[in-house]
């Protein structure tokens, strides 16, 4: 008699808990896909990890997203990629213009990466180049990207956030 009772509360167990963690992995993708990227730029597949973390860049929920161009920023220097930068910087603040974390780091990353680079066809491409070109040094421009940024941030700053926090922008 106890053992029917023990399968049918085993049973209905099991299947409160499938349902529980299916129901969990819904709300989750961002946090697997991050999780992902992650381990592909630990074991060094940065190109792959670097495609998931620039479409988690245009997810518009997606809570880390400064931890995110972080990664996607150091994808790009791993591959030696550095004409991109800018691009991936200004998109992500082009999709996220509210977000002051996101602000905050894209100013961090605009004073710690090459301020040099080439004017080609009348485009700047930062980093190092082979061949042609006029060199150009963009130290003082990304300086007053920087500092546009923070004060954005310092405009998009929740009420509810730390002031130190806010603090470390200046």
């Amino acid at each position: 008699m106890k053992l029917p009772q023990l399968t049918i509360i085993a049973t209905v167990m099991i299947s409160l808990l499938t349902t529980e963690t299916t129901a969990q992995e819904p709300n989750q993708p961002h946090a697997n896909q991050q999780r992902k990227a992650e381990k592909l730029e630990k074991d060094g597949n940065f190109k792959e990890a670097l495609a998931i973390y620039q479409k988690l860049l245009t997810e518009d929920d997606f809570p880390q997203l400064a931890i995110i161009l972080d990664h996607a920023h150091n994808c790009l220097r791993r591959l030696n990629r550095n004409p991109e930068l800018d691009a991936l910087l200004e998109n992500a603040i082009e999709k996220h213009p509210g977000n002051a974390a996101l602000l905050d780091k894209a100013a961090q990353l605009y004073t710690s990466i090459p301020h040099y680079g080439y004017i080609i066809a009348g485009e700047f491409k930062r980093g190092n180049h082979r061949g042609g070109g006029q060199y150009c040094d963009s130290s003082q421009r990304d300086r007053i990207r920087a500092i546009q940024l923070y004060l954005q941030a310092l405009d998009q700053w929740p009420a509810n956030r730390d002031d130190t926090e806010k603090a470390s922008l200046y």
